[in-house]
């Protein structure tokens, strides 16, 4: 499989699992990993999520934005880590425009169980992904092969 098909297959992946684990690092260097819905835009080059403003993980990527998602199939056959650098964004426009994409995906895997009665102050957040390393032997990779997407 040559990078071109790599790539094609890492995107079509993405798309398809939209739930990984965002692993974040707080200020003495400890990983913190948590479940999240995210989005991929331009391609792969963008991972976009939200967030209410008041959690670990915004206070974490502002103090180190290298952070890292893992997703995997059901069967745990075919797996990306993809690794990048997040930034918050907090501009309420970005935010809106986002909600429709990230809350539908939620949706399908929460079963409906948001609770829209909460205030919360959310954010978005923007992963610029720099690797995406993909391990699939189903699909004739056997050995992860990382891409550089800088």
């Amino acid at each position: 499989m040559n990078d071109d098909q790599l790539f094609s297959e890492a995107l079509s992946f993405l798309d398809r699992t939209r739930i990984g684990v965002l692993i974040t690092h707080d200020s003495e260097g400890y990983p913190h990993a948590r479940w999240m819905t995210t989005v991929a835009l331009d391609g792969m080059s963008r991972l976009i999520t939200m967030s209410a403003d008041e959690t670990r993980k915004i206070a974490h990527i502002e103090n180190n934005s290298n952070v890292c998602w893992l997703f995997s199939d059901t069967e745990l056959g075919q797996s990306l880590q993809i690794k990048g650098r997040a930034k918050v964004n907090r501009d309420l426009g970005v935010t809106m425009h986002m909600w429709d994409h990230l809350m539908q995906v939620a949706r399908n895997y929460a079963g409906g169980a948001l609770n829209d009665d909460e205030h919360l102050t959310l954010v978005t957040i923007e992963t610029q992904v720099e690797q995406a390393e993909c391990n699939c032997p189903q699909r004739g990779v056997d050995l992860p092969r990382t891409l550089t997407l800088r």
